[in-house]
Formats: C-alpha cells, sequence, structure tokens
C-alpha cells in the first residue's frame, strides 16, 4: 500500500504483516492524519518458509519472518527517511511531519530516537515516555522495548546494511547498536511520537511478560559483548531483575530477592566480559551499582529494607508498615471482633426510613448471611428487598425461608447487577437508600448509627465508612481504615467501599434516580462520580460500616483486569478528559495515601479509634 504516490516520497513507513486477519484500522487512521511531508507506507507480507534458515537449526520463526519482511520493505520503498510501524501501533497526528522536519534542519543526522507511550490492547495509557535518560542509556534501554520508534536516513543503510535475520530476539536492537559504534549519527526527538501497544499476555507485571523482558535483556547484553562493547551494569540488573521476578521473589518480601539479582547479572557478566581483569571490573561494577541503587531506593522506601529480616519480624513489620487500602488480604485469618459500641440499639422513631436492594445470582453459600446482617440490626423503619437473577443454587429456598421478614423479593432472569439494583430502588420509598451485595456483610448497629447521623446532619447527602475484608468463611483478613473524604482523588480511582456507601432520595433524584446499566463492573464508581459531579456533600464516617467478602469467583477478583480496568479507564476519560498513566495516578494518589497510611498506623496503636 503506498500514500501519495504522485509524489516523490520524503519518508516511507514500513508495516510488516505476517498473516492475514490483522487489523489496520488504527494504522490507516493515524497516517491519513499526518501531513507537512510527502508519506510512503508499504504493507510486506512475511510468509512461513522464507526464513527457513533463520537460525542454525532451520527452524521458522515469527521474529526471522518479521524481519525479512522489514528488510525488503526497506530495499523497495524510496523515502530518504525510512520508519517502522507495526500493524497495532499508532503514530500521533503531526508526528511525522516533526520527523522530516528535525532531518530537514539537521542534515548531519543519521538517527533519530524518539519517545513512545506504552498504551493497552483498549488503548488507554500504561505508561507515558519521557527523555529523562542520556542518549546512550536510552540507546541500552531500548532492548527491552523491541520496536522503538527509529527513523533513519537511507544512506544508513548504504553503509551498514539491513537487520540481522540470524539475531532471533532483538534484531532492532542489534541493527541501532552496529550503527551507533559504527559512528552513525543519533539524536533525540522531543517528545512521544507514537503508541506502543502492549498486549496482556506481554505485560511485564505478569509471569510470560517477566520471562520475556528477562530473554531480552540477556539477548540484549550479549550482543553489546559480542561488539566488543562494555556491557553497562544497568543491563546486567535489568536481566537479574527481571529473572528474581519472574521465579516469585518480590523486592519487598522476598529475603532471596538480592541474591537472584547478583548471581544472574553476574552469571550473564561472565559470559559476555572479557576474560581476565575485565571480568573482575564488570562484577566490581556491578555490585557497586547495585548497592548504590538499592540504598537509595530504601531510602526513600524504607520498607524494602524488611526483606534483610527473618521471617518474623518481616510479617510484623510489614503488616504494621504497609498501607491496607486497595490491598485485599493483610494478615491471617481471624474472627471479626468489634466492640460494645456495634451492638444493635433502638433508635429513636424519629429516624428515616432506609431502603437497602440487594442484588444476587447463585451466591447461596453467602446469602443468608447477608440477609441476617441487615435483619439483625433491628432497626424498626427498614425496607429490606431483594432481586434474584433467577439462581438455581438453592437461592430461591432461602429467600422463601425469609418472606415475612423481607420487604419485598423476587427471582427471574433480569439484565444484571445493575438492572436488579435499579429495579428495587425503583419500588423502594425510603428517605436513605443503599444496595449491598449478596456476598457482602452490615457490621451491627450499621443503620442506627448512619440513621443518626443523616438525621443531625442534614446538609450530608452522601456517608460511607471503614471496611473489614473478610474470607469465604467469614473470618476477618484485613480491615481499610480511610481518611476523610478527599473529592479530588475520587476522580482518579475509586477509594469508596460500596458496601458502607448510604445517600438520601434527593441525592438520588438529582442523578436521574438511576444506576448506568451498561457497567457491570464499576457501576458503583459511576454513581459515585455521578453524585460528586452533582455538588453532593460526601462524609466518611469514623466507624467500620461494613464488611467487603474476598473469594476467588468474585467479580472483583474475575473481572478487575478485563471489563474492570476498560470501565475503570472509561470513568477517568469522562471525567479527567483523559486516561492517566500509571505514573500520573500513582502521583494524583499519593496525597491520600499518605493520610491514610498515618491513620492507619493510628489506629493500630490505638491512638484513634472508631467506634
Amino acid at each position: 500500500m503506498k500514500m501519495n504516490a504522485s509524489a516523490v516520497p520524503e519518508i516511507s513507513i514500513i508495516t510488516p504483516s505476517l498473516g492475514e486477519g490483522e487489523d489496520w484500522t488504527s494504522t490507516a487512521r493515524c497516517l491519513a492524519e499526518q501531513d507537512g511531508c510527502a508519506l510512503e507506507h508499504r504493507v510486506v507480507s512475511g510468509k512461513v518458509g522464507e526464513a527457513a534458515d533463520a537460525t542454525p537449526s532451520g527452524r521458522n520463526t515469527v521474529a526471522a519472518i518479521r524481519v525479512d519482511a522489514l528488510n525488503r520493505g526497506i530495499r523497495e520503498s524510496h523515502g530518504e527517511i525510512i520508519g517502522c510501524l507495526s500493524g497495532d501501533d499508532a503514530f500521533h497526528s503531526g508526528a511525522l511531519s516533526a520527523v522530516c522536519d528535525y532531518f530537514r534542519q539537521h542534515p548531519d543526522v543519521d538517527v533519530l530516537l524518539g519517545q513512545a507511550n506504552c498504551v493497552d490492547e483498549h488503548g488507554d495509557c500504561l505508561d507515558r515516555g519521557a527523555n529523562k535518560r542520556s542518549l546512550q542509556r536510552e540507546l541500552f534501554h531500548q532492548a527491552s522495548l523491541c520496536r522503538p520508534p527509529v527513523f533513519f536516513r537511507r544512506r544508513v543503510v548504504d553503509r551498514f546494511g539491513v537487520l540481522d535475520r540470524h539475531v532471533r530476539l532483538v534484531p532492532e536492537f542489534e541493527f541501532l547498536l552496529r550503527l551507533y559504534f559504527g559512528g552513525a549519527r543519533f539524536e533525540r526527538l522531543p517528545g512521544a511520537v507514537v503508541d506502543y501497544r502492549i498486549h496482556d499476555d506481554n505485560r511485564a507485571d505478569r509471569d510470560p511478560g517477566r520471562l520475556q523482558l528477562a530473554r531480552l535483556e540477556r539477548a540484549a547484553a550479549k550482543i553489546i559483548g559480542a561488539m566488543g562493547e562494555r556491557v553497562p551494569a544497568e543491563v546486567l540488573l535489568r536481566y537479574g531483575v527481571a529473572v528474581a521476578l519472574a521465579l516469585g521473589h518480590d523486592r519487598e518480601s522476598s529475603a532471596r530477592f538480592d541474591r537472584f539479582v547478583l548471581s544472574s547479572a553476574l552469571r550473564l557478566a561472565r559470559q559476555t566480559a572479557p576474560a581476565g581483569l575485565g571480568r573482575w571490573t564488570t562484577a566490581a561494577r556491578v555490585m557497586g551499582r547495585y548497592l548504590l541503587r538499592e540504598g537509595v531506593r530504601m531510602i526513600g522506601r524504607p520498607y524494602f529494607a524488611m526483606r534483610f529480616l527473618p521471617s518474623g519480624p518481616r510479617s510484623w513489620l510489614q503488616h504494621g508498615l504497609r498501607r491496607k487500602i486497595f490491598r485485599l488480604h493483610h494478615y491471617a485469618p481471624r474472627p471479626v471482633a468489634v466492640g460494645s459500641a456495634y451492638l444493635p440499639r433502638v433508635p429513636e422513631d424519629k429516624l428515616p426510613t432506609i431502603s437497602i436492594v440487594t442484588p444476587s445470582y447463585n451466591q447461596v453459600d453467602y446469602l443468608e448471611e447477608t440477609l441476617q446482617s441487615v435483619l439483625n440490626q433491628q432497626y424498626p423503619h427498614l425496607e429490606y428487598l431483594v432481586r434474584d437473577g433467577g439462581s438455581t443454587d438453592g437461592s430461591r429456598e432461602v429467600l422463601q425461608r425469609y418472606d415475612q421478614q423481607l420487604t419485598d423479593w423476587h427471582s427471574g432472569p433480569d439484565g444484571g447487577q445493575a438492572q436488579a439494583v435499579n429495579d428495587g430502588l425503583r419500588q423502594s420509598r425510603g428517605e436513605i437508600m443503599a444496595y449491598l451485595n449478596s456476598d457482602d456483610l452490615l457490621l451491627p448497629g450499621s443503620l442506627a448509627y448512619v440513621a443518626d447521623y443523616f438525621a443531625q446532619h442534614p446538609e450530608v447527602d452522601v456517608v460511607y465508612g471503614h471496611r473489614v475484608l473478610i474470607n469465604e468463611t467469614g473470618s476477618e483478613i484485613g480491615r481499610w481504615v480511610l481518611p476523610a473524604h478527599d473529592n479530588e482523588t475520587l476522580a482518579w480511582v475509586d477509594y469508596v467501599p460500596q458496601e458502607t456507601m448510604f445517600w438520601r432520595r434527593r441525592a438520588w433524584e438529582a442523578v436521574g434516580s438511576t444506576i448506568d446499566e451498561s457497567f457491570q463492573f464499576a457501576l458503583d464508581w459511576d454513581l459515585i462520580l455521578r453524585f460528586r459531579a452533582a455538588g453532593l456533600r460526601f462524609v466518611r464516617l469514623p466507624r467500620f460500616l461494613g464488611a467487603f467478602r474476598v473469594t476467588d469467583t468474585q467479580k472483583t477478583s474475575q473481572l478487575i483486569d478485563t471489563i474492570g480496568r476498560v470501565e475503570m479507564n472509561r470513568l477517568r476519560r469522562e471525567h479527567l478528559g483523559r486516561v492517566p498513566s500509571r505514573r500520573e495516578l500513582r502521583r494524583a494518589m499519593r496525597p491520600y495515601l499518605r493520610r491514610h497510611w498515618l491513620l492507619d498506623k493510628l489506629y493500630l496503636l490505638g491512638a484513634v479509634q472508631f467506634e
């Protein structure tokens, strides 16, 4: 495929194709938006059988087929400037014009390195590129990126040749090093020019991604060594860290983490460094850099030093020092214990009616405990409705046993959790509203406490409290102690425990009296953000109000990395105007997490108590 074929192309973009059925939508869209330069786009098919001798064993590999396609595209293209773009990646608008302008203004530059933003399968940002490294460090860092945004002049190909089809894992990296050490002039283009798509099975926080990262770093180190150059300690240590993580040893809690990092890095150093004194100096560089880096890291995050402690003190300190919020397991199971202030009490008659809806589907193991946690509140002004989605596991029989105590219940097919909650709340009449999932619990006395607070604070619209975490058997495995409500942080992350949240009917009416049924996972965060957008007043109550059940089969565990991530990014895009990178998200959450950490430690020490 060619674009602007009538003009002599100034820049040629090569896209290797490895087979039929590939989606070129994003590629075509991003190239159609490029202007300011004569552009040629070549899609070159790689065919099985063309790379039969790509490895010494004669095996066909996807990498070799891709390299053959790239090389053929480079040779057949006509542009003075050459770049590559994979089928699911996308250039930013105006990126190619900026590249061409830079080359026109700097005729002595041979290779231009850009930055890449990493995005997921849905196009949502995972990390943003930043020019923080030196040129050489940036070049060495490209090994783990595999396909960096690189543009080069055709004279580079005439002088150094094309990609080496015998390099199995990092052929692009070997090509860049050959140019760099051969004397080609490199420069950097400020800012990101391309979105590089990271697929779920290649993410570095997953085991397959970590193993692949270790292989890439090892291949990169061997290429540098084979060229007679000194392998940077950073490359060796990145390999060591990738190996340690792939083997399940994390920096925070594994006493064997440092051993695996250093042993792997030093083993690779012996394989790549010249014999004799060179190996000793390389080992010294690796050890020195590692000690310095880890020392600086421990100053900023002291809990990393806990891995050097014996297992007993380490476990005790980890429980005491780590933040608890967003973690679903804090300690070994133990009985849920609450003080005498949590005992049910009969409130005054003037307190408002509370309407609670429980959506349920095939939750017979937990449904009765949930029902009892609400009914045993002994709150006289309770309206309790249950909507079951036609369960086949005995849930209907449980509901029949509680028929006289429930205001209303129904069992039959529905459109999911959000529709079930909407149906129940539409039939409710209470001044205070909430919904409680069929595996979560209300803690004793919660309804009377919430009703009393609303009665004394008529200006407050929405309240929530601290959270207890329980496991499948109802044993406590953690607690979330939350600082005062933070409206700004709420747009970045959902920290409100849904099972503890109650709101006035006027708040419900202010957002259209409905939960958005297009959400399967983030329906509660969407409702909270709509409350926020309507200018309603939130208060975090100083009390544990509910218990969130953590199981392997719950929706939170099953959907958070798939549908959950898509829906949360949808809300961030709507309320922030963009999907932030992980670095931006951590930075925005930091003040709230610090307040949580301090309050949690004061709670553990007994300096603050919650009724």
